[in-house]
Parts: C-alpha cells; structure tokens; sequence
C-alpha cells in the first residue's frame, strides 16, 4: 500500500500537480497594519510578523477623539468580522496589509448613520439571515406559521404586529370577448341577466373555501381571517354592519358571509343558471361543469397569472386554478415574478384586452390604519381608480352604485343615518364585480433585540411611514444608541421607476421613498390619526350638525352653516393662459369640467406652516421656498385638464383628478404671513369631511402621490413630458420614446434631463419664461404678490445646486427627509440611505410621541 501511495504522488508532481496543503508549506508573509484617514485611530495585531498561510491573527482598533471605527479592509485575506474593531484575520498565502477605516463621529442628523436596503426574496433566507445577524429587520409582513415559530423561539428576535395586508384576485373584466375572440365570463354583470342571476365574481366564492385556505400551512397556516367583504374584520365598520343593527339584515356583512359561504353544490346551480343566461344573449355555449364549458365549440379558456415569488400566493393560485378547473373551466398557468407577472403582464393594456390573463393573485397593503372602510367601494369597484389598477378602467356598474359609492368615499353625507344608507346600497352590489377578497392577514415583520422602530399597526414595519424617524439601535438596557448602520432586508426591491408625481406604487419602493421625504403631516402608526410634521397647527370648520371630533389640541375644531368658498380662491388651472380658475370663473361655467353650480361646501381647513419652512433644506443644497408649494397645486391640475391640447394631460391622472379633487375640493388659497409669524398658511374649501378633524388638514406640502419633489427637479420632468420623449405616468408614457419618467435613469433618460437642467442653467435670467422655467410668469406673479422678491433670482442657484448633486450622486432624487438616497444599484438591487446632517428635527421627536416602549 505504501509504494502505491509514493507512486501517486511521484505521478502528481511528475505532471506538475501538487496535493492541496502542500504548496509553499513552511513559507510565511508579511502583514503590515495601517490607519484610514491618518491621525483617526491607532490598530495593531497580536503576533510577529511574517505569518503562515491560514494563520488567525487577532486585530484590534482603536477610535481617537471626534472619530469612530468603521470597518477593515484588506489587500488579500479576510476578516471574520469587517465591523467590530476586535476580530481575528485569516492570512493569506501572500503578502498581505490590513488597514482600520475610521469616520468623523457623526453630531447632527437623526439616529442612524446608514440605512442599507437590500433584496431577498425567499421568507425562509431572509429570516435565517436574519437569526444569522446578517440583516437587523426583515421588512416584510409575513404570514407563515414556521417562519413565526422560528422567530418567537430565537432569544435574539422579535416581532412587530400588522392587520393591514389582504390577499385578493384581481379579475380581468374586458369583453363581453377578448381580441382574439374568445369569452370572458367575467365580463358579465347583473344588468345583462334577469333579476337573480349570480355574476361569476359571485360563483366564485361558493367553489372557494376561504376556511382552508387560511388555515392550510402552504397558504395562510392559521395566521389570518376569511375577507369576503371589502370590510376588514378587526376593524369597527365591520362591527357596525355585521348584522341588521343598522342596515337592512340582507344588506348586512353576516347576512353576505352566509350567503357567499362555501357550497360546491349551491356553486353548480348558480353556474349552470349563468352560463345558460349568457347563452340567452346570443353567445353560443356549449357543455357543461363535467364536460368543460364551450363556447363557439372551443373550450373556455381561464388564464391565472400567479406570483410564484411568493410561496403562500402560488400555492393560493395553484388551488384557484384547480377550483376553476372544478367548475368546468380550461386554466392556463402563467408563473413568475412581480416585475414579469404584474408590471410586464398584469398592469399592461395590451394584455388585458388580448385576455393574456383572467385572474391575478393579488395582494394590498394598507399603510395606514383604516379609520373609515367607506373608501373601498369605489376604489376598488369603480374606475375611480383605474390608474393604479389599470383592468379596472373596464369595469361596468350601475351609475347608482357609482354615485353611493363616490359619496360614501369623500363623506359627502351629513349624519350616521345617511352613511348607514349608503353602506346599505353599497356592500350587497360591490360583491358581484371587482375587487375578489380573499384573506386578511395577521402579519408580523420579524427585527433583531437590538434594533427598534415604528411600526405601523396596519402595513407593518414596510408600510409604516415614521419607521425612518424612528429606527435606532438600542444597548442593553433598551435605551436609544446614537449612529450605526441598520442593515434592512425586503421581499422586493428597484421595482419601478421613481418619479414624485406618478412614479412606482409599490410599498418596496416607498419603503426607502418615505425616509427621504417629508410631510406636512404624518400618519400615526398606532391607530392611523395624523401628527404634526412640518405644519404647526391646523383649524378646520365643518358644517354645523356633521359628526367631527378632535383629539389633538394641535387641531382645532368648530362648527359653521353655510360654509362658503371665496370668489378669488384657486379652483382650477387653465393651461392655456397659464393662471388659475378661480372659483367665479367657475360659478360662471358649470358646464366645464372644473365648473361648479355652488360655492357652499361642507368643510374648511386652514394649516400654518412656521416661518422656519422657509429655511427647512433640500439635499441638494436647496431650501424650500413657496414655488414648491405652487408647482405641486400647479401640477395636479395640469396633467389633468385639456384633453387633445394639453401636452401635460394625461388621460389616467385626469380620472382621479375628476373623482377627487375636481370632484370635492372647491377651491384653494395660498398666504404668507410673516407679520403674524406665519410662515404660510394654506386654506382649503371642501366637500370631503372625515370623522376625525385631524384627517381634513390639506397641507399641500410638496409630497406628491410617490415621493416628496422640488419644483427644480419637476420642472425638468415637464420639459420633457411637454417635449413628447417620456411622461411622469406610466400608461401615458408606454408608447413614447424614452418612456417613464425615473430620476433614477443614468443612463439616456438622465442625459436628456440634464440638457435641460443645462440650457436653464445657460440662459440669461433676464430671458425666463414659461416655456423654458415651466409656470414661470404664474409664479413669478405670485412671489410679487406675496412680497417675497423675484423669481427669476431663485432660478439659478437652485439649477447650479441640482447639477453639482447629480456629479456628486449621480442621480436627481432629491428629498428633504431625514436620509438622503446615497447610491443604488438595479442589477444586485440595493439601496443605500444616509443620514441627511442638516434635517433640522431633533431626533426624539417621534421617540417622544410614541412613547416607551415602540408600539
């Protein structure tokens, strides 16, 4: 045996190979040890150089004065920990230097040093990562039952609550026939049949047990409720319309949970009865539930788009596709992704009218906990809302559903008895199209002991929107540390572009948005009223009679009949003159879209921001001054009016604006006040009332739908709308060459945005005007009348600011939050935040309110 061992390895080096372990054996290699910057620290190791190959040597750093250590780098070798000033070094079989990085102590700014975002998309990964202290929070609201016994057994992990997440199916309504011709069984509603007939949304859930799907361990495993309703069952309109208390008993939640419970055979009743009625409008269908439905002598083909990225809802769309399959349907199985499935198929026009899909297993997060259900009807049953799910712009309903719906949504009623009638209309009709709910579930974000932050009672820890003004290293006692950098894993991430106006909706990418904006107010994460962020104070007037309360004192409360708006307040803009419809323009044409036939309103607000809203900073430099306030009025009605004229209209944004704005606020008047130390006040006249006064104080802070913008980087972006290259939104945009707006985009989007930013900056001030400084003459008027100064003098600097971050960042996403957006990366999807040193609140502000411990 010997012999045969020494020929194999006279062999081995005979053809120049050597056994592992034998190379270089007895040769060692220098480690020298340094500093980053010089004079920052002092670090050493322990041992004589020179070293063996694989040697541990234990390597220590230490901090000087005003600096603090960072992390260890090294020319070759590694660490077993880059972060902690006392670790070992692996040597390696080379020269080697190791070097201390040190950083300036950090004095001004909020808690963290850093936030760094990144991508992981399976559960199970990210939560042993996260057991592994490879990530401090897992931003996600899971809802597995062995991922929560995981995490309620590690000693070093914990859990934050949430009830807002719902899982739902989104169905395709186009038709009556898809382009290629084939049947769309959804498409139906109980207009085209004989009073009784069950639309298919109805159908659908007697073949659908909601029980098991909660409670079975690859879907919900019993962390969740059944959702038959839009009604969310832990909240307190549920309670209120449960029964017949106060609506009729077949209006009623339970009497609807009874009627759509779970009965196959009931289900084969209503489905023959369907399809024969649809057969009766001239449609030729043949077979049936055991055979396979037909029609023109071809199956029935159902398409389920499945986001296999989550375990839970392709397990859900595997049994939605069975069940349809039960009901004599021929299912295709479409996997894949959020960006393939929902932003590349789902949300495309083009394959909502071809049929590409029938059904999507979708999913909602609420991120502010509901105070009023009323909203979902027309949100979610109406083409209200069709921009945000673009299937829905082919809904039908009666114009009588629209219009309970519409007034349930912006409180256009006057007493509980009048709301109660409309929830009475509203409830049995929105369960025969739409929206198709599934489960609410009961989700938990899990975090290490080591950090906290505020989450949100209804979207978690990623839909809260304080979590930035709140997260932080605790020490061992749990009191607040100063610094660090908070390590943050997400189920998704870079999931489209980002653009203030009309960028990505997704909760992925607010997560980081929110951190670097700012509001006038914010949702409160514990039970979903507003506080205080950058306005001061707040006095609303609603109609005498309307049930209001307050329970802020920083929100005052009083009652008035009749409420009038005046003659001179903003209705309106008129892009062709470029100035505001005022509200007697509007009197005098109610014919007009933005015409109005009263100006007796429900409600009015006033909001005082403080004088120092006028030093509060931009990242880039900037700080905020009054045409932030006007760009974002200006904008919302100019890329909602002028249907074929205006370059800035866009069809998807003037349907909200017609629902919402156009549909409920009457006009809008901005002041500043310096002499009353006021640094503006904003005032609004208003059809919508809430329950609660702090929710009816519009503050028209410059935080649009998807980030918080500055009127020099907007302007940008309309330059190039107005130019036809791309478009702030997304279905507007498809066709054009350059396509979505993304401030983002380094690459040919940016360079376009950036010739702009250049020829402004180029220009001769004297030369400014509305085509090249986009609503210059409005607001330039509007400083002259304000008293504070020339426009034209703003201009510039702001440009010179933005142009110098973009070299430094290379990117045009400015906000004025706490952290700044520091790099990015979309191929390994990262995001880095850092803190913004000159965010002027102190950082116990939230801590403050919230209290002890973070709820």
């Amino acid at each position: 045996m010997k012999k045969i061992i020494f020929l194999i390895i006279a062999t081995l080096l005979a053809i120049g190979l050597v056994l592992p372990g034998c190379e270089g054996e007895g040769e060692t290699y220098a480690l020298t040890i340094g500093v980053d910057p010089s004079g920052s620290g002092t670090a050493g190791f322990t041992g004589t150089s020179p070293f063996a190959p694989n040697a541990v040597i234990p390597v220590q750093a230490t901090a000087n004065t005003g600096y603090e250590f960072f992390r260890w780098t090294a020319s070759a070798g590694y660490f077993d920990d880059d972060y902690s000033a006392s670790t070992n070094f692996n040597m390696p079989a080379a020269e080697a230097t190791v070097t201390a990085n040190f950083r300036e102590v950090r004095t001004e700014g909020f808690w963290l040093d850093q936030i760094t975002i990144e991508y992981e998309p399976d559960d199970t990964v990210a939560v042993n990562r996260l057991a592994d202290n490879e990530f401090d929070v897992f931003a996600y609201s899971l809802d597995r039952a062995d991922l929560f016994a995981i995490v309620e057994s590690d000693p070093d992990l914990y859990y934050k609550e949430s009830i807002g997440t719902w899982k739902s199916l989104r169905i395709n309504p186009y038709g009556p026939t898809f382009l290629d011709g084939s049947l769309n069984p959804f498409y139906f509603v109980p207009s085209d049949f004989p009073e009784g007939t069950r639309t298919m949304n109805e159908i659908l859930h007697k073949f659908l047990d909601l029980d098991y799907m909660v409670n079975d361990p690859s879907m919900n495993g019993g962390l969740g409720w059944p959702k038959v309703t839009s009604q969310h069952s832990q909240l307190s309109d549920y309670t209120r319309y449960y029964d017949d208390t106060y609506i009729a008993v077949n209006s009623s939640i339970g009497y609807l949970e009874t009627l759509y419970e779970f009965d196959a055979t009931t289900g084969a009743t209503w489905l023959a009865n369907t399809m024969a009625e649809i057969a009766d409008l001239g449609y030729d269908i043949g077979g049936d539930q055991t055979s396979g439905w037909t029609f023109e002598g071809d199956p029935i083909e159902l398409t389920i788009a499945i986001r296999s990225d989550d375990p839970a809802r392709n397990n859900i769309g595997n049994y939605v596709g069975s069940v349809l399959e039960d009901m004599g349907f021929t299912v295709n199985y479409e996997y894949g992704d959020m960006n393939a499935i929902l932003y590349n198929l789902v949300n495309v026009d083009a394959d909502i009218q071809a049929g590409n899909w029938n059904i999507y297993t979708g999913g909602w997060v609420s991120t502010v906990l509901s105070r009023d259900e009323g909203f979902w009807f027309v949100y979610f049953h109406t083409t209200l809302w069709s921009s945000g799910v673009p299937a829905f712009t082919y809904l039908r309903y009666p114009t009588e559903f629209y219009d309970d719906a519409f007034d349930l949504a912006f409180l256009i009623f006057s007493s509980f008895t009048e709301r109660d009638a409309l929830y009475e209309s509203c409830l049995p009709q929105h369960m025969k199209w739409g929206m198709y709910y599934l489960i609410s579930d009961k989700g938990f974000s899990p975090l290490r002991t080591t950090v906290d932050l505020a989450n949100d009672k209804a979207g978690g820890i990623y839909g809260s929107w304080t979590w930035a003004l709140t997260a932080h290293f605790v020490d061992s006692a749990g009191d607040p540390v100063f610094g660090g950098n908070l390590r943050v894993a997400q189920h998704d991430m870079l999931t489209d572009v980002w653009n203030p106006p009309a960028g990505s909706n997704s909760v992925y990418d607010m997560f980081p948005i929110r951190a670097t904006g700012d509001e006038g107010h914010l949702p409160d994460a514990r039970d979903g009223l507003r506080q205080p962020s950058r306005i001061e104070n707040a006095e609303i007037t609603v109609t005498t009679g309307l049930p209001t309360i307050t329970s802020n004192p920083w929100a005052t409360l009083s009652y008035d009949d009749p409420i009038t708006c005046p003659g001179d307040a903003w209705r309106a803009w008129n892009y062709t003159t470029g100035l505001p419809i005022t509200v007697t323009d509007a009197l005098a044409k109610p014919w007009e879209p933005w015409g109005l036939d009263t100006d007796v309103c429900s409600r009015y607000s006033v909001v005082n921001y403080p004088e120092e809203i006028w030093t509060h900073p931009w990242h880039d430099g900037n700080v905020m001054t009054f045409a932030d306030f006007l760009y974002y009025w200006t904008l919302n009605y100019d890329r909602g009016l002028g249907d074929g004229v205006n370059p800035m209209y866009d069809a998807d944004h003037a349907n909200e604006l017609a629902g919402e704005e156009l549909g409920t606020t009457l006009g809008v008047r901005y002041t500043v006040n310096p002499e009353a130390g006021v640094g503006l006040s904003v005032e609004v006249w208003s059809d919508i009332w809430e329950l609660d006064a702090e929710r009816m104080c519009d503050d028209y802070f410059p935080n649009y739908d998807q980030g918080t913008g500055p009127w020099h980087t907007i302007a940008l972006g309309i330059l190039a709308e107005r130019d036809g290259s791309m478009a702030f939104g997304e279905v507007k945009a498809q066709p054009l060459a350059l396509g979505w707006i993304n401030f983002l985009n380094r690459d040919v989007q940016q360079s376009e945005l950036i010739t702009y930013l250049d020829s402004i900056i180029a220009q001769d001030p004297l030369t400014y005007d509305d085509a090249t400084v986009p609503y210059f003459d409005f607001i330039a008027a509007e400083y002259t009348a304000q008293g504070l100064g020339d426009f034209a003098d703003e201009v510039l600097p702001r440009m010179t600011n933005l142009d110098d971050f973009i070299t430094e960042f290379n990117h045009m996403w400015v906000g004025c939050g706490p952290y700044y957006l520091y790099d990015y990366n979309f191929a390994l999807n990262w995001v880095t935040l850092k803190a913004f040193e000159d965010y002027p609140d102190d950082i116990n502000k939230w801590l403050d309110l919230y209290g002890d411990p973070l709820p």
